[in-house]
């Protein structure tokens, strides 16, 4: 069922952190930073409501539970078993639900890699509430070998931990795999297996994962794709 579809006109900027969340990111300290993010983003919250299990999505098969077809400047379809992307605007962050149930406590993970010229960035969206729009992208730039989190609500999209360089980041079209695991007020983010950093935060709501990417402000289109994603209880 499709929830909601918004488009909206933001400004990236480092965020100081407020009183009910800290972050603080692991390893060696920032190097090469990605170009900022672009200043449009497009969200559509999907939730599929009849799978309330863990959920392993290898988009093997010849249907998905995931949003498939055209959204605005964007492109969602099954091609040679995983899921791709195609988007075609400049300086745009797009971002998607994933299906299944609301958690609390989660699992959320999934590869991506580049399979046209290498974009601004691929991403995990993680602890979204629809209720209020907040989620964060752990977001990945393979030509720097750089890593971020932007925090999203309606209103606002910043930068919570900068880009920071790490050696689990594969460079180029090599895959990565993202994700975010939730344990009570902490979460856990890591890069091919390489704990990177935390952010802490008690939950408000039950919570959704998802998948983000976005295009250079040069760049007119990207060609992204994901698979093996997992969704599960904590």
């Amino acid at each position: 069922m499709l929830m909601r579809i918004c488009a909206l006109a933001v400004t990236m900027c480092a965020a100081a952190l407020g009183a009910t969340l800290a972050a603080r990111a692991a390893g060696p300290p920032a190097r090469s930073p990605a170009q900022p993010a672009p200043p449009y983003f497009v969200y559509q919250p999907y939730i599929s409501g009849a799978e309330c299990g863990t959920l392993i999505e290898t988009f093997d098969g010849p249907t998905t539970d995931w949003f498939t077809g055209h959204f605005g400047s964007l492109l969602a379809e099954l091609d040679s078993g995983e899921y791709r992307w195609l988007g075609n605007e400049s300086g745009t962050v797009w971002h998607l639900a994933g299906p299944g149930c609301e958690r609390v406590g989660y699992h959320a993970a999934v590869d991506a890699h580049w399979a046209g010229a290498p974009g601004n960035f691929y991403g995990l969206l993680f602890d979204i509430d629809q209720a209020t729009g907040h989620a964060y992208i752990l977001a990945v730039n393979s030509d720097n070998r750089v890593w971020l989190v932007f925090e999203l609500d309606d209103n606002s999209f910043d930068v919570v931990i900068p880009a920071t360089y790490a050696d689990a980041v594969r460079p180029g079209y090599e895959v990565n795999r993202m994700a975010a695991r939730r344990e009570g007020d902490t979460i856990y983010l890591s890069i091919n297996g390489t704990a990177v950093g935390e952010l802490t935060g008690p939950p408000a709501a039950p919570f959704l994962a998802g998948v983000a990417a976005a295009t250079y402000f040069n760049q007119p289109s990207i060609d992204v794709r994901y698979d093996n994603a997992f969704w599960g209880s904590q």
